[in-house]
């Protein structure tokens, strides 16, 4: 409470302001505030591995692919891949997705090379 003729930092304005912080010391807020940082660190790591390209293989071709960060990779989905075996980057529709042990098996519509059937194994 403001009393006249009394400044701001007389004794019972500190003293709610202590009262205040001993309350905070030991409130969850506090510890939840303590844990922010661990937070975010954690979901950098957790989300930082799809920052990266996805590996596989032609075996037709025998080529290397690579699908670059930023394709989301579903049935449907259009995306864009490198094909080592022409080195030029190709757009094509996702047909089919298939999960096998240790790779995935894509089916790919390319639209670069004629709308041409395409089958990848794209490493786990």
């Amino acid at each position: 409470m403001f009393q006249e003729g009394r400044a701001i930092d007389s004794p019972p304005f500190k003293l709610s302001i202590t009262n205040h912080q001993k309350v905070m010391k030991n409130s969850p807020q506090k510890k939840f505030v303590a844990v922010i940082p661990f937070l975010a660190i954690f979901s950098f790591l957790l989300n930082s591995s799809f920052c990266f390209a996805w590996d596989g293989l032609d075996p037709k071709k025998n080529s290397a692919i690579e699908i670059e960060s930023g394709n989301l990779v579903r049935e449907g989905m259009i995306i864009d891949f490198f094909d080592s075996a022409d080195g030029n980057y190709h757009t094509g529709k996702v047909l089919m997705m298939n999960y096998a042990s240790h790779a995935t098996e894509l089916t790919i519509e390319d639209f670069t090379e004629k709308h041409k059937e395409r089958f990848f194994l794209m490493n786990e």
